[in-house]
């Protein structure tokens, strides 16, 4: 734990999630919708996969200047790549919506400090480079995106349903007409009498349902051929940590005892995050995945806030939601060696574009790994 102080700003580093910390950040806090925001959501993942990938490195800057001190957190972690050391979001691959976390409004000078903080980080942790992935904080972006050696990598849709916004029998009726339509043709195709599960509270159901998600996920992975992060048991385990989070959401769509689609998500604060579904492959030409994610609107349309889902831009989102905005992956570089890694981010953003490239890229690994 670090304490540097420069003009009528602060800033204080902290290693481990402690209870100096703890109180800090769930003050912070206070005002944010996002599960991702909370400091026990980043204790939990950083214990069960932040902690074997790195270590964690969390900068709470204070603006001195007056009489409202505002705080900003910037919950991070350093790992090692080869010869360079990298600085990241904590939170990866779970955490879809991330923002310093602040009590108020982001402006230039907070960022130029943070610069600062980098480039002392540079010397005291021999820093090269800072990764951001899946930033949505609009003053944040606005203000870095202006600065040196600011290279952006990526943009990605994040689509949201806002209930208050639109009632959503209407949008059941307009944009979703013909989705309803074949989510009410399939449904008569069962043969079996389905049912849906909202959120038990039996422990035994709970684990049941959420053994579903990790099997049909597994299996989604391997066939599409995804990085499948559920072969490592640290994973699975920070996944299964969050069944008992009092913000935790499960659902399950059975046909007679038998469960056929499942999701697990968050509610929070009167929103709700749409973050693992899954579904049982025999059944996927019966729309079960759509049937499971309209009983989840029809449940939540009277007293939520937002369905959220994240990050993605699936066709499908943009047909059930009525909002979305921006998510942006960048990175900060420091030196030489980090403008290095920069390049090397590069080419492998333009080799994944290009299938000839990736699957003669994978063909050379594979006959050298045998």
């Amino acid at each position: 734990m670090f304490n540097y102080q420069i003009a009528m700003y602060k800033y204080k580093i902290f290693e481990s999630f402690d209870n100096e910390l703890e109180i800090i950040w769930k003050k912070t806090e206070l005002d944010k919708d996002k599960i991702f925001d909370t400091f026990d959501w980043h204790k939990s993942w950083h214990k069960n996969i932040g902690r074997l990938n790195g270590r964690a490195l969390i900068i709470v800057i204070e603006d001195l200047s007056n009489d409202s001190f505002k705080k900003i957190i910037f919950p991070l972690i350093i790992k090692k790549y080869f010869f360079f050391t990298i600085l990241e979001w904590s939170g990866y691959p779970f955490s879809d919506l991330n923002s310093p976390i602040s009590n108020k409004k982001i402006n230039q000078s907070d960022i130029d400090y943070f610069l600062q903080i980098l480039k002392i980080l540079k010397k005291t942790h021999e820093i090269n480079i800072f990764i951001a992935i899946n930033q949505i904080n609009v003053d944040f972006i606005k203000v870095i995106t202006k600065t040196k050696n600011f290279k952006l990598l990526n943009t990605s849709c994040h689509y949201f349903y806002n209930f208050k916004k639109e009632d959503f029998e209407l949008r059941k009726i307009k944009n979703l007409k013909y989705v309803i339509k074949d989510i009410q043709r399939q449904k008569r195709r069962f043969e079996e009498e389905i049912s849906f599960i909202n959120n038990p509270k039996d422990e035994k159901l709970k684990i049941k349902i959420f053994n579903k998600l990790i099997k049909f996920k597994y299996d989604q992975y391997d066939r599409n051929k995804s990085w499948n992060y559920l072969k490592y048991t640290n994973y699975i385990e920070f996944l299964s940590s969050q069944i008992n989070n009092q913000n935790i959401h499960l659902s399950a769509l059975l046909a007679e005892d038998k469960i056929i689609a499942v999701h697990m998500g968050y509610l929070y604060k009167k929103n709700f995050f749409y973050i693992l579904p899954a579904y049982d492959y025999n059944y996927k030409k019966l729309s079960v995945g759509n049937i499971l994610l309209l009983e989840l609107f029809e449940n939540f349309k009277q007293n939520l806030n937002t369905f959220d889902f994240t990050i993605g831009e699936e066709i499908y989102k943009a047909k059930w939601t009525n909002n979305k905005n921006q998510a942006y992956d960048f990175i900060f570089y420091t030196d030489l060696k980090g403008f290095i890694f920069y390049i090397f981010m590069l080419s492998k953003k333009i080799i994944k574009k290009s299938n000839f490239l990736t699957k003669n890229i994978k063909f050379i690994y594979h006959f050298f790994k045998k």
